[in-house]
């Protein structure tokens, strides 16, 4: 659903800390008050859990350094706004809409759930320690953000593992925002700028993209039509689709995923792909993401995971010894 760099970042020049990307204006509408999402936390007494959301595109898909001077590259915090009381269907009605008891003024619910004065410390309806119906997530801000923060280039395989150990199964499979920090992570560019610069003779690069699903972005029957993740809701078409067909938008996301792959290896960036227990779609988007034919997997049951991660292990050796 969205991607946790860490809380320890905030205030980090790769975010948008002084609420200049285009996206915070799809929902928030400032009335006397800032949209700045850290701004919104800080007036409702809540932290950043550290979650981020996905880049508008074309950067979504790009390793473009994030710059202050082009908002549209820097990272959004993860925000999710509190449904509004309107609306029966909410999923995440957390805040009374009108604290100050006036009237919505034949505002819609979408409008509610973006009116800035709302949010503040003394007009919680619902514990943020309560859980929702249906999505299981913690409602408040945060929702949808309980996942481990991801780990930074290391050579502690301990790290690694506990790492792994700790993660949680939340949320839709959204492929492409996780591989697009898989890149992150390996590049000499922002925001953390641990890897080698490309070309390095002496490097190797390699991404090990594993997912036990489609892409998916989920219909809710709340007026948003869908849950917040890091793409915000499906209404501010942030993946070139507005539709509430479930096979569209995952075909929306499949073509994100294909740009994506694509730019990674155009960086020389080689790509194996493990598909785990998938059986309610075909394997071609993933597939063509690999770098070769011999470097997607197709796992249909979890016991031969450590059998594929043995033979992709002997690959990358003989790519290094070979290359």
């Amino acid at each position: 659903m969205t991607v946790n760099v860490g809380p320890g970042f905030a205030g980090s020049d790769w975010l948008d800390i002084n609420a200049k990307s285009p996206i915070h204006q799809q929902i928030f509408n400032a009335q006397g008050a800032s949209a700045n999402r850290f701004s919104l936390f800080a007036d409702m007494h809540k932290t950043w859990a550290g979650c981020v959301e996905s880049r508008p595109a074309p950067y979504d898909v790009q390793d473009t350094a994030p710059s202050q001077a082009n908002p549209a590259t820097l990272f959004v915090p993860f925000f999710a706004p509190d449904e509004s009381d309107n609306d029966s269907r909410a999923v995440n009605d957390y805040m009374a809409d009108l604290p100050s008891g006036g009237s919505a003024g034949g505002a819609s619910n979408r409008q509610l759930q973006g009116m800035t004065a709302k949010y503040d410390k003394n007009v919680f309806k619902v514990s943020t320690t309560a859980r929702q119906d249906g999505t299981n997530y913690l409602y408040g801000p945060n929702a949808g953000c309980e996942i481990q923060p991801l780990p930074r280039l290391t050579t502690s395989q301990s790290q690694l593992t506990n790492a792994i150990a700790a993660m949680t199964v939340i949320g839709d499979t959204n492929i492409p925002m996780g591989l697009a920090w898989g890149w992150h992570l390996l590049s000499p560019n922002g925001p953390f700028k641990d890897g080698v610069a490309y070309g390095e003779i002496k490097t190797k690069k390699f991404i090990v993209l594993m997912t036990d699903g489609q892409n998916q972005s989920a219909v809710s029957n709340s007026d948003n039509r869908s849950y917040y993740s890091g793409l915000g809701f499906i209404w501010q078409n942030r993946i070139g689709t507005t539709s509430n067909d479930n096979a569209v938008r995952t075909k929306a996301i499949d073509a994100r995923l294909t740009l994506l792959c694509d730019n990674i290896r155009k960086a020389r960036i080689q790509v194996f792909a493990v598909r785990v227990e998938v059986n309610d779609s075909d394997s071609a988007v993933l597939k063509a993401c690999a770098s070769s034919p011999n470097m997607f997997f197709e796992v249909k049951n979890s016991s031969g995971l450590p059998a594929v991660f043995r033979a992709i292990a002997d690959q990358i050796s003989e790519l290094r010894i070979s290359q």
